[in-house]
């Protein structure tokens, strides 16, 4: 029993990793889906950056933010913290800016009868509009992403707790059946002498 327990745990665990690493894979990939970005090595590596440091936040909220700060009523550092890094993926978004499509790039689109990406539809090689808005566009992502964070991390803690009191409910169950049971052994003993 104990052996099939294990089993069920870590497949449980393996298939959360998979899904969590298909829901990021499809996350890095999505501007190339939806826009059409060309997928470069310099693209590539600059959304790798990003959507690591997206996941980093995340789950540091999920696991370490939420259940330290939101779990235990302090709303007021919680949001604090949601605030910063808010403005942090602003300045971030302000002043790093992705890799710019070149010509060549535009052009192997238009080769293949591919849209170009929205991006370079204007401006050259890059729509200078969204370059104004990336800080408050990934001030935004941060605010998405801590609040779909916060429900997981709420919804992880409040499983992982119910899962521990349906343990100890059970060990008291199998404590007092065992208890019951050393009580009737020694009067079936004694009747039966």
């Amino acid at each position: 029993m104990m052996k099939n327990h294990a089993s069920k745990l870590y497949n449980s665990k393996i298939s959360t990793i998979s899904i969590h690493l298909l829901f990021w894979s499809f996350f890095l990939f999505i501007p190339h889906i939806l826009f059409n970005v060309p997928v470069t090595a310099r693209i590539i590596g600059y959304k790798i950056l990003e959507t690591l440091v997206i996941a980093l936040v995340f789950y540091m909220n999920a696991y370490y933010f939420v259940p330290k700060f939101l779990m235990r009523k302090k709303y007021l550092i919680y949001f604090a913290i949601v605030i910063a890094f808010m403005f942090g993926f602003n300045q971030i978004g302000a002043y790093n800016k992705p890799p710019k499509f070149t010509e060549n790039e535009v052009n192997q689109n238009l080769e293949n009868h591919v849209p170009t990406p929205l991006s370079t539809q204007n401006n050259k090689f890059h729509h200078k509009d969204f370059e104004k808005k990336r800080g408050p566009f990934l001030g935004f992502i941060a605010l998405i992403t801590l609040a779909i964070s916060a429900s997981y991390g709420y919804a992880y803690q409040y499983n992982k707790r119910e899962r521990e009191l349906k343990e100890i409910e059970n060990e008291q169950v199998a404590s007092e059946l065992l208890f019951l049971k050393s009580q009737i052994n020694p009067h079936f003993l004694f009747n039966v002498f």
